[in-house]
């Protein structure tokens, strides 16, 4: 599946932007699920080369948006945040060497 026809040109900021979020995402400051929200907005700019790396960017977010992640955690219930605590570190697992992946190639671009 295609989510990215019309490419934006990214700013300067943005294109640096995208290379300090993918190496957080690796040096372990931001979580997989954390660094796919950062990096999501910039996925629609040529900051992200590889229209592959673009397209699993905004697929994993569109699949986890409804999951807390960040500064929302403190405004759910206790026991709704541990119920999706559960699909946080499934979502994790499934994904973590393909975004990873990503953000290598992110950062040799």
């Amino acid at each position: 599946m295609q989510f990215t026809k019309e490419l934006k040109m990214a700013s300067e900021w943005e294109q640096k932007r995208v290379k300090e979020i993918s190496k957080a995402v690796l040096d372990g400051q931001l979580s997989i699920l954390e660094g796919t929200r950062a990096l999501r907005s910039l996925a629609f700019t040529d900051a992200i080369a590889n229209e592959d790396d673009r397209n699993l960017i905004i697929a994993i977010e569109s699949e986890t948006d409804d999951l807390p992640i960040g500064d929302v955690r403190h405004l759910w219930a206790p026991t709704a945040l541990a119920e999706k605590d559960v699909e946080i570190r499934r979502c994790e697992a499934l994904w973590r060497e393909d975004v990873l992946a990503a953000c290598r190639r992110i950062l040799s671009t």
